[in-house]
């Protein structure tokens, strides 16, 4: 594949893995097509991002698409105790894409399996940044500042191999923000995951758009810096750009 790869949510989803398989997903289909290219002067990748959250509705379809598309096997990585699980691709040091949809037969109620059914084909949903200050004290400023916070709280997932990884979540809570916003992590003593998976894709650049930047540059400022903030004409979205072996594919929200 010479050209570039966009995943986005308005287009329909239809590709070709090595065996000629076409992945039909939803009303969602990856399309080759040129990507944009990214104005390094804009957008780049942010030191402290950590990781972005491509949701879908079904774990094993949305694996066999991004592999179709970018060349690269994702690994399995557990389920989370929330009732999703997820599978990994190292995107570079310290950041990864997780790819996550829930488990089968999971009961509604965690924001992730809610939005995973309401909207089944892939998608960029979500992105976590690393903290660089212990994040009972971001929590802090956060509610300070005004903005509603849950946690931080401790997030778990169980290994293939049976293990228990644990981690520290803080979610932020912005008032008409949209996506734009991440959550934050600390990992604590688990290894980080982009080191548990090889991976020859890279995150080439990441960034946030939103119809009224102003109203959220503040809290982007606290909890997202480092990430490129533009106009938007809709909804809030973010996009990243990856380098794989089948060439340039874009993920959007």
């Amino acid at each position: 594949m010479n050209g570039g790869v966009e995943f986005s949510r308005r287009s329909a989803m239809a590709c070709a893995g090595a065996s000629g398989l076409h992945l039909l997903l939803g009303n969602a289909m990856t399309t080759a097509k040129a990507a944009p290219s990214p104005d390094p002067s804009a957008a780049g990748v942010p030191v402290l991002l950590d990781h972005l959250v491509w949701l879908a509705g079904d774990l094993e379809q949305a694996c066999a698409q991004f592999e179709a598309a970018s060349g690269v096997t994702p690994e399995f990585g557990g389920a989370h105790p929330s009732g999703t699980h997820n599978a990994l691709v190292s995107l570079g040091e310290q950041v990864y894409l997780e790819i996550a949809a829930p488990v089968p037969g999971a009961e509604a109620g965690h924001p992730w399996v809610d939005a995973a059914r309401r909207r089944p084909e892939p998608h960029l949903y979500s992105y976590c940044m690393r903290c660089a200050v212990p994040l009972p004290r971001i929590a802090t400023s956060t509610r300070k500042a005004g903005f509603g916070a849950y946690g931080p709280s401790l997030g778990s997932r169980t290994t293939p191999d049976g293990d228990t990884l644990e981690w520290q979540l803080f979610i932020p809570i912005v008032a008409g923000a949209g996506n734009v916003i991440p959550f934050l992590i600390d990992w604590r003593d688990t290894p980080h995951p982009s080191h548990s998976t090889s991976s020859a894709a890279t995150l080439t650049s990441f960034e946030a758009e939103h119809p009224d930047p102003e109203r959220v540059r503040d809290a982007m400022n606290l909890l997202a810096p480092g990430v490129h903030l533009k106009q938007s004409q809709q909804s809030p979205n973010i996009v990243a750009q990856l380098a794989t072996p089948n060439g340039p594919v874009s993920l959007l929200s």
